[in-house]
């Protein structure tokens, strides 16, 4: 709690800014699965401030989130600040690379539970809060019919002081959007990182504490289809460390109903580099209640998982509440 009032006291100066918005929303989760473990939990407790710096064009973003795995801990996500000159924006800072579809899209407005697991695993810095320092330049038109961005970064992760290993992650991404009639829209997009890399810890590919030393080389591919009711989504990704490659993919189909009711089907498979982890798909539906509007919702997320002549299910509700 201290952490949360320095974090607000900081921000007073901040706040006193024109157009300066405070925003923030919690995520309240009850879950089980056939182990029979049960428990509520904070999913998500995120804070920022975003709005215009006192100079021309240029724009700030601070977020914070609570972290159970920090016990408790407010812990520093976003810290940037924003060039904009149309059709271009530049950001300065720490923030997510630009490296995936559903890594860019927002959490709280995705109609699923959690991101894939491909996702959580293969992006750039997937063991630091998806997040890292450095700089980087998109273009996009006001319209977004295309978005070419292109990234370079410390590769250490967020939240540390310095490059250690004096190597830096470098990320492209493109993507172009064709509008169809009956206002759908398909955009197909590619992505791509590069770094050369000493003592990182792929935890979430090798799942143990080693230390990876060499070159790391991912990709992806993804695309989406939408008419404002229906959305199919799918991405593909791959790493390729020194010789090694873990890879995956999912895929979604959502629908939304009188404004107030989704169902999404999804299928997802991540293939690491780890004996002790399954590598079989993941089946998942999720219904969601808006409340209002994508931003207040109430999620049911049911999961089912092959394991020789079973299947092994997990069930999640969880609560999503806005402010401002």
């Amino acid at each position: 709690m201290l952490k949360w009032l320095s974090l607000l006291v900081l921000a007073l100066p901040i706040l006193s800014l024109t157009d300066t918005q405070v925003s923030g929303y919690l995520q309240v989760r009850y879950s089980e699965n056939y182990r029979n473990v049960r428990s509520f939990s904070l999913r998500r407790t995120k804070l920022w401030f975003k709005g215009d710096a006192p100079l021309p064009h240029w724009q700030f973003k601070l977020q914070g989130i609570f972290r159970w795995q920090n016990k408790g801990s407010l812990v520093l996500q976003d810290a940037y600040a924003q060039y904009n000159y149309s059709p271009f924006y530049l950001k300065i800072g720490q923030m997510v690379p630009d490296f995936s579809l559903e890594r860019n899209q927002s959490d709280y407005r995705l109609p699923i539970i959690e991101r894939a697991r491909i996702i959580d695993a293969l992006i750039p810095s997937a063991e630091t809060l998806a997040r890292d320092i450095g700089l980087q330049a998109v273009l996009q038109p006001k319209d977004k019919r295309y978005h070419i961005g292109l990234g370079i970064f410390n590769g250490n992760g967020a939240n540390h002081s310095l490059n250690n290993d004096r190597n830096f992650l470098f990320t492209l991404r493109g993507n172009t959007t064709f509008v169809l009639p009956g206002q759908w829209k398909i955009i197909p997009g590619i992505s791509f990182a590069y770094r050369q890399c000493t003592h990182l810890a792929f935890k979430k590919i090798f799942n143990h504490s080693e230390l990876f030393t060499g070159t790391d080389k991912r990709w992806g591919a993804e695309f989406s289809i939408s008419n404002g009711k229906w959305l199919f989504q799918g991405e593909f990704l791959q790493a390729f460390l020194d010789g090694n490659s873990a890879q995956g993919f999912y895929f979604l189909l959502n629908r939304t109903f009188n404004k107030k009711h989704q169902a999404t089907f999804s299928v997802e498979r991540f293939v690491d580099l780890s004996e002790k982890t399954s590598d079989q798909m993941i089946y998942i539906f999720d219904y969601g209640y808006l409340l209002n509007t994508v931003k207040n919702k109430i999620l049911l997320d049911i999961r089912a998982q092959p394991d020789g002549h079973r299947l092994n299910f997990s069930n999640a509700i969880q609560l999503q509440l806005f402010f401002n």
